[in-house]
């Protein structure tokens, strides 16, 4: 059986936990379901609180 210092879950904000355990030298793994990063990565979102902030200063 393998054994790993950090498993970390996820890839989207875990992807920095995960680099953070590997500059510090620990065995690591990283453990999902899906393709390597969240959402916005992989398929894309709309950053709401920019397109608030935008039409906040269209209105003035």
């Amino acid at each position: 059986m393998e054994t790993y210092d950090l498993v970390v879950i996820g890839s989207g904000a875990g992807l920095n936990v995960l680099n953070y355990g590997l500059q510090m030298g620990l065995k690591c793994a990283l453990i999902e379901d899906t393709k390597l990063g969240a959402t916005c990565l992989t398929r894309g979102c709309i950053p709401s609180k920019v397109l608030v902030h935008h039409e906040h200063h269209h209105e003035e």
